[in-house]
């Protein structure tokens, strides 16, 4: 069941992991030049393709994979 939990985790992580990136943008962005989130999403994967929203996942992975394993 420790294996399955952490599959489970990783696929979750996994599949909100952009989300997370583009609220990162967000908070990053000054009021004057503020973006909707589709507009910062768009804005994303336009500068850096499908890859940019998941810059950074595999680090989150393993963090997150290994908390759960102490857990």
């Amino acid at each position: 069941t420790l294996l399955y939990g952490a599959i489970a985790g990783c696929c979750s992580e996994a599949a909100t992991y952009p989300f997370e990136v583009v609220r990162r943008q967000l908070q990053l962005q000054v009021p004057a030049t503020r973006l909707n989130a589709l507009a910062t999403c768009a804005k994303i994967v336009e500068q850096g393709g499908v890859p940019a929203l998941y810059a950074g996942l595999t680090p989150s992975l393993l963090q997150s994979s290994s908390y759960k394993t102490v857990l």
